[in-house]
């Protein structure tokens, strides 16, 4: 009597824990794949063929022999409609184009020892390769995704392509190892249906991923939320021309190298405030490695965090920011703190002093790039929030006077034309006090404004009086600007 496979229940997750052995993330997660995903599904349907107790797909050394025979009785078994593959020991594989994979197809902890192309290919259900194990370059170049995708765990130790695939599902990468080049130029993440929830849910998940070779992402599309958190890059990344249309969350991920956001699409800002916190991009608690190698380049930065991220000194260049350079942190603290949305209650990383430090990183930032004039403006955005955020108080009403008569010390023009204009109002009113309009009295009184104002002339009148008292604090607005502008010029 010919015996089972011994790829049969609790004898699976032994036969998975010691073939991982070392690799504790993966380790971590195959009792629960086994037991509660897959259930009777993952045992073996063959005999064994050895004293191993092994069939020919479970055996970890038959396909080195027998690789012609391994792949041809994989494919019959495809064509058929089977769909259950589990732990199975693969060579080189490349499915044909005319197959169809209409049924679910179930991978998880499958080893391909050799090169997988399945190129072109439409898989019209669901597909796991959860577990499974890729040795060398994997070809997924404009295959199309129907149902969801799932690499929870799976280590490519060789190069890998998406190049041109299309998602159609939910797409996860959940904990995925890559050890060789990566490549998603132009893949496209869409789900054909819509969430009715307002709130975004993930819909792509690169989180705990750990790419370490190159990484391309150029001109992929992401149409749902995706989740880059906690996933770490060990070579140069790119996003060139890449689309975000949902929310997307790089928080506590790691970039040991360069990292290129050129042309890159963020979503814009919605013409609803309640509506803003849905969709934007997140880089809270990111840490790139090497700052100066980090580029942002003609992107839309509206709808963008970078709460508890140093950004002092990487490169912006032809960024839009919000208006008047208005961070959308701050937009988000403002709907907090006013009550507008309640789900950002419970956001502690939204609070006043880190809105305010992403003002000042950003204020180092384009210092440091000579780039002065942008800088002013986030000081001023800086300074407006804190004076937003005062209690009524004689200090706050100050900021305020200094906010509309200097920016902050950021415009001379303005405190040069309140001083001639309170000159001139004061030089009409005391024409109208002594009711005399001719030439000579016109001119003194005009210098006598005039004198007010620059020297140290001393009147008892009420009108040289509240000039004197304007005078001092204008002029000292007027020198604060001109200092530093002329130190910024000096700079260059």
């Amino acid at each position: 009597m010919e015996m089972k496979c011994v790829y049969q229940g609790e004898r699976i997750i032994e036969i998975e824990k010691e073939r991982a052995k070392g690799d504790k993330d993966k380790i971590s997660y195959i009792e629960d794949i086994i037991r509660n995903k897959l259930g009777d599904k993952a045992n073996c349907r063959f005999d064994a063929i050895n004293e191993k107790g092994f069939c020919i797909f479970h055996d970890p050394d038959y396909w080195r022999e027998h690789a012609d025979e391994i792949k041809n009785e994989f494919l019959k078994e495809l064509k058929k409609g089977e769909n259950f593959f589990v732990g199975y020991h693969l060579p080189t594989i490349a499915f044909p184009k005319d197959i169809k994979i209409e049924q679910d197809l179930h991978m998880e902890f499958t080893k391909i020892h050799g090169e997988l192309d399945v190129s072109e290919i439409r898989f019209d259900r669901n597909v796991s390769f959860d577990g499974a194990e890729f040795d060398k370059a994997s070809s997924f170049v404009r295959a199309e995704f129907y149902g969801d995708v799932s690499f929870y765990g799976a280590r490519f130790n060789g190069d890998v392509s998406f190049y041109g695939a299309r998602f159609n599902g939910d797409v996860s990468f959940y904990g995925a190892r890559f050890n060789g080049n990566v490549q998603f130029h132009k893949a496209i993440f869409m789900r054909s249906g819509q969430s009715e929830n307002r709130r975004t849910e993930v819909r792509v998940s690169f989180y705990g991923a750990n790419f370490r070779g190159d990484v391309s992402f150029d001109e992929a599309k992401f149409n749902e939320a995706s989740s880059f958190v906690r996933a770490e890059f060990y070579g140069d990344v790119s996003f060139y021309g890449a689309e975000f249309n949902k929310r997307a969350t790089f928080d506590d991920s790691f970039f040991s190298k360069g990292v290129s956001f050129r042309d890159v699409k963020f979503p814009k800002a919605a013409s609803n405030l309640k509506d803003k916190d849905t969709d934007y991009i997140s880089f809270r608690r990111v840490n790139f490695k090497i700052s100066t190698k980090i580029v942002f380049d003609n992107c839309n930065m509206e709808r963008v965090s970078f709460i508890h991220t140093n950004i002092s000194r990487i490169t912006f260049r032809n960024i839009k920011w919000g208006k008047d350079f208005r961070i959308f942190d701050e937009e988000l603290l403002l709907l907090k703190l006013n009550n507008d949305d309640k789900d950002l209650t419970y956001d502690k990383d939204l609070t006043y002093d880190n809105v305010l430090t992403v003002y000042r990183n950003l204020r180092d930032n384009y210092d440091n790039n000579m780039r002065y004039e942008e800088s002013g403006k986030f000081f001023i955005n800086e300074m407006k929030l804190k004076r937003i955020t005062m209690k009524l108080s004689i200090e706050k009403f100050v900021m305020f006077v200094y906010e509309k008569l200097a920016l902050y010390g950021e415009s001379y023009v303005r405190p040069l034309l309140a001083i001639i204009a309170i000159m001139m109002i004061s030089f009409i009113i005391r024409l109208y006090i002594i009711n005399q309009f001719n030439l000579d009295t016109i001119v003194d009184e005009l210098i006598k404004s005039t004198d007010i104002f620059f020297t140290n002339r001393v009147d008892i009148d009420n009108i040289t009086v509240i000039e004197r008292l304007t005078s001092i604090p204008l002029f000292g607005m007027l020198i604060v600007a001109l200092r530093r502008k002329l130190e910024r010029r000096v700079r260059r």
